[in-house]
């Protein structure tokens, strides 16, 4: 077979593929009419999941069951929203390094909490409404120990908790209807002063 008789062969097959795809793309761009028609009793896509990736074939933006992520051009995840079988809806925020630093959470118990976590990982502010409508915020140190509390109840009351290293109460500062109280503890537990 020589040259010219095999450019000829191929681009004879060339021929029949480009007429082999153009049917293709015409049997699907009529398969996706049919299936979007008005009265054709479907007007929904549905899929497990879906990604859309950037030009260079990384997932940016997966959607999939109760969640959508977020990713940026390394592939770590930036930002997640999702909901679970508790009822809980989330929305976490990452760094640049794909670790989780800002979550904030609804419940089933009609809970409100906003958390920011150090690099590192522990929590170290934890803020929010509960469901009978106290606020309050807590700090950590930075091995995720409660150390400060500060909130208000449904019922009026004020409190400033301070915390030892093993989360023991050390010290309650508060109002409760109007009223100014103190508590100081030792380690243990006990009551060391007390007013009103």
């Amino acid at each position: 077979m020589t040259t010219d008789e095999r450019i000829d062969q191929l681009e004879r097959a060339l021929a029949r593929q480009r007429w082999v795809m153009l049917l293709m793309g015409f049997a699907i761009m009529a398969a996706f009419t049919l299936a979007a028609a008005p009265g054709s009793g479907s007007n929904e896509l549905i899929v497990r999941k879906l990604s859309v990736q950037d030009s260079n074939g990384r997932d940016r933006i997966i959607l999939q069951g109760g969640a959508i992520v977020l990713r940026d051009e390394q592939g770590k995840d930036r930002l997640a929203m999702f909901t679970n079988q508790n009822n809980v809806s989330e929305i976490e925020f990452f760094d640049v390094h794909g670790r989780p630093r800002i979550a904030t959470v609804t419940d089933s118990k009609d809970a409100a909490v906003c958390a920011f976590y150090d690099p590192k990982g522990p929590n170290r502010i934890v803020t929010g409404v509960d469901a009978r409508g106290g606020a309050f915020m807590r700090f950590d140190d930075t091995q995720g120990r409660r150390r400060l509390d500060l909130g208000t109840s449904g019922e009026d009351q004020v409190l400033e908790a301070f915390y030892d290293k093993k989360e023991n109460a050390l010290i309650n500062i508060g109002a409760l209807n109007d009223k100014a109280f103190s508590k100081v503890f030792d380690a243990t537990g006990k009551v060391l002063s007390s007013r009103p």
